[in-house]
């Protein structure tokens, strides 16, 4: 019986023990129930996303006074200790893979221990945009932080700094909720905590 990617929601092979399109492994039964409660259904193809698109020049300001309650909420609920938040995701604001507008994709470290981004299909998130590396970046656990590090990756990585008004590159940067990212020149990522 064909299954269900839960990360991109593309549909496999019976057989298929990895997902064709994103990499993903197939879920446990177990797995599979956890996740039809968490995760959001994939958006149809053409469907407008006007609130969450962003382009270079247009809504970035909306999209990161947005991001800027959630991650003040969050440090509020943290009381100020290191502890990083057990269920992050990446929501996908804008990318050239109109397919993945608005995708919520899970950072499952008890799957992937490191999860790595990029355009090649043996990255356990696959983001098919031409300004972004085969091998981009990496997403890992360090001494209790999650942590997303650049693999010297040809167009950057870079974090939406308020304050300018702008992205700053980055060579490596602890993730919290609300955050934006953009990977290369134009895939731009929300960091979310459920």
């Amino acid at each position: 019986m064909p299954w269900r990617c839960p990360v991109c929601g593309t549909i496999n092979d019976d057989d298929a023990e990895f997902c064709v399109n994103c990499g993903a492994p197939r879920p446990g039964e177990e797995q599979e129930e956890a996740e039809s409660l968490t995760l959001s259904e994939p958006k149809e193809r053409g469907e407008a996303l006007p609130e969450k698109e962003a382009d270079a020049e247009g809504d970035l300001e909306t999209i990161a006074e947005e991001a800027e309650g959630p991650a003040e909420a969050a440090e509020e609920v943290q009381g100020g200790e290191e502890a990083a938040p057990e269920n992050l995701y990446f929501e996908i604001v804008n990318t050239p893979a109109h397919e993945l507008l608005g995708k919520k994709i899970p950072l499952m470290f008890n799957v992937f221990p490191r999860i790595t981004i990029g355009r090649s299909p043996e990255s356990v998130i696959v983001i098919p945009d031409p300004t972004v590396s085969r091998r981009h970046a990496v997403v890992e656990k360090q001494d209790g932080r999650i942590v997303l590090r650049d693999l010297g990756s040809t167009n950057g990585t870079y974090v939406y700094d308020p304050e300018s008004g702008g992205f700053e590159r980055v060579e490596e940067v602890e993730l919290r909720p609300g955050m934006l990212i953009r990977l290369g020149e134009s895939t731009i990522i929300r960091v979310v905590a459920e």
